[in-house]
């Protein structure tokens, strides 16, 4: 219809700009440029402009998506502001291209937002991708820089994280000086141009200032140096003024942008709700609403409270595609008296159609303690299944999903000296201490401990680290913590519920 009225009435630019809508509402910006830039030849209209000049920066974002998604990750995770004050705090970041620093005064100070820039520094016609912090536009502080090897993007200074000691400005000659502080007097000032290859840094001026307190007085002696590692002194009035050689050039301006979360087309994601909300009814109503209920402990002394009917309604982003996955949980009476009675699958909305990627599976269970737990590194959110550790044994499975299925990515034994038991990683033997750092670093801060204590608590809205108790120990009454985890799994069903049927 569009390409229709374009043919019969070529300089009227609203079939342009209509149907390159169309295509940067299904994600086509390449087609949405031709489009564009075939108007523009024939309708000069600052609209058509101001929209080629957009779907351009789309088509250029396209190829930084693997870092922005990570960012996204970040911000749907709530820059992981609940783990703010663990000491291991960076292992729980979504990705190792985000910037501690950054993560950090993000978590600190609610009312931040990231932004990102793209901006040709070198002028070789690949815009470099700025990421920036801040309350607004206007107040964004750059935190990272990236460019392209080929198609994939990389870190200009993979081994800095600027935003507290050291930060970085860019000048309009493309200059990018690196400013290094040790303390209130030492600084290192390292000026950069990229290099020809378009993403490598290199070194085109250094110099630092250092204070000597190797001579007795209260005041240390400053020294100048026209190198990093303090080699070359030279005198303070020839290091201020190649400083100033460098600083006295005009400062780069950027265009920043809000980041904001990847969403797909309408349609897309009606039908895909849609499709869960009506398979979460079907199995509401062959399991029953989500409930807890009382059940006789050990010897009938007492009573145990345990979680009941669809008691798991989780949207999960599984492999990082910007695409959720549905994770139920449920439980059904066990045949014969065998297993917990727990079980969880997963589903996923593939070329329009509702397909089971993970089929039905026992909940994690231990002497009739049982629950349900993902954990999550980078990107990829992980299931985790036959969790295990008690006096004899331990071990885990982490099953990832790769668009289609799911499959085992580790595979790990816990070692256990006192029985002369080794631990693996994937079938390989390995030292005992690295696969308890490797495995408390994926499992924490919740993984049972070997006392068979599962008294820990920890839930979040997007499922990266997941733990819902199912049933408790039959030894002992179900205590006040655990009664409110049941009521937060509860809840958190019945609003992604809503969320899919108001979808």
């Amino acid at each position: 219809m569009y390409l229709e009225a374009i043919n019969i009435r070529p300089k009227e630019e609203k079939a342009y700009l209509e149907l390159a809508d169309i295509y940067t509402e299904q994600g086509k910006y390449e087609e949405a440029v031709k489009i564009l830039e075939k108007g523009k030849k024939q309708n000069k209209g600052k609209k058509i402009k101001t929209r080629l000049k957009s779907a351009e920066a789309r088509v250029q974002e396209k190829q930084y998506e693997p870092i922005l998604s990570q960012y996204r990750a970040l911000m749907a995770d709530n820059y992981c502001r609940d783990k703010r004050e663990m000491e291991d705090f960076e292992s729980y970041l979504p990705g190792k291209n985000i910037n501690f620093e950054l993560a950090l005064a993000a978590a600190d100070e609610e009312e931040y937002q990231v932004y990102y820039a793209l901006k040709d520094i070198d002028n070789n016609g690949v815009p470099e991708l700025l990421i920036g912090l801040g309350m607004s536009a206007e107040e964004a502080r750059q935190y990272d820089i990236f460019s392209l090897s080929g198609e994939t993007p990389v870190s200009l200074f993979p081994n800095e994280s600027f935003g507290y000691r050291t930060n970085f400005d860019v000048y309009t000659d493309g200059t990018i000086e690196v400013v290094g502080v040790g303390s209130a007097i030492d600084h290192v000032y390292d000026s950069y141009r990229i290099s020809d290859d378009g993403y490598t840094p290199d070194l085109i001026e250094s110099l630092s200032v250092f204070g000597d307190w190797s001579e007795q007085g209260e005041e240390p002696l400053i020294k100048y140096y026209h190198d990093a590692e303090g080699k070359k002194e030279i005198s303070e009035e020839e290091f201020n003024k190649i400083k100033d050689q460098y600083e006295s050039k005009e400062k780069e301006t950027f265009e920043w942008i809000l980041l904001e979360e990847k969403q797909e087309s309408h349609n897309q994601t009606a039908d895909q709700y849609e499709a869960y909300y009506e398979l979460c009814m079907e199995y509401q109503d062959k399991y029953g609403e989500g409930r807890i209920e009382e059940e006789d402990g050990f010897d009938d002394y007492f009573k145990i409270s345990v979680l009941k009917g669809l008691y798991a309604v989780q949207l999960i982003d599984f492999n990082g595609d910007n695409k959720q996955e549905l994770l139920l949980g449920y439980y059904e009476d066990p045949v014969g008296g065998e297993g917990s009675g727990y079980a969880y699958e997963i589903w996923a909305w593939n070329n329009g159609t509702l397909k089971n990627v993970l089929e039905k599976q026992p909940a994690n269970n231990i002497e009739g303690m049982a629950w349900l737990e993902t954990t999550s590194e980078g990107e990829e959110v992980y299931i985790v299944k036959d969790h295990r550790m008690d006096a004899t044994t331990g071990s885990a499975e982490y099953l990832t999903y790769d668009g289609e299925s799911f499959y085992t990515k580790y595979d790990i034994v816990v070692p256990i000296p006192e029985f002369g038991e080794p631990g693996s990683i994937n079938g390989e033997t390995e030292a005992d201490s690295k696969v308890i750092r490797f495995h408390n670093k994926l499992s924490r801060p919740y993984y049972p401990k070997a006392d068979g204590d599962l008294n820990v608590r920890y839930q979040n809205e997007n499922g990266r680290r997941l733990y819902i108790p199912l049933s408790t120990d039959w030894h002992q009454e179900t205590t006040k913590e655990e009664l409110e985890d049941y009521n937060q799994a509860l809840q958190t069903t019945k609003k992604n519920i809503n969320t899919l049927k108001t979808k």
